[in-house]
């Protein structure tokens, strides 16, 4: 009986292990997509967690220090997507930076971000 008992456990243990590396691998790769990509996948990308990539408009960036929103827009090839986080920015966001914003798309066209970092290394819940 407890030779069965171990087992399981060990299957356990290999199995959350194996997810836990599996989970890693994906959420630390390099996918993402362009903002191109995510305006023509845009009813496929609704309240799907995504990764996109893109510049920092310059112009449109607005921060409101009472809620610590931050309102920007992020642009490739001619394309723009509106950007809104909760929270206080990394220190390499600014005008014309490249960033890679993790979130999910709104029905109303804003992208939610949740993390956002360079192609280096994307910060998880900066905030």
């Amino acid at each position: 009986m407890r030779r069965k008992w171990l087992l399981v456990l060990i299957a356990v243990v290999v199995i959350g292990l194996a997810y836990a590396g599996y989970s890693l691998f994906v959420h630390t790769g390099t996918e993402y997509l362009t903002v191109s990509e995510v305006k023509s996948q845009a009813e496929a990308l609704y309240g799907r967690q995504t990764r996109v990539e893109g510049k920092v408009v310059h112009g449109t960036i607005d921060w409101d220090s009472a809620s610590q929103t931050l309102r920007f827009a992020l642009a490739d090839n001619g394309e723009s997507l509106k950007v809104v986080f909760q929270g206080i920015a990394p220190d390499e966001f600014k005008p014309g930076a490249e960033l890679i914003v993790e979130g999910k798309y709104r029905t109303d066209g804003v992208f939610e971000a949740t993390g956002f970092g360079t192609r280096r290394s994307v910060c998880n819940l900066c905030h």
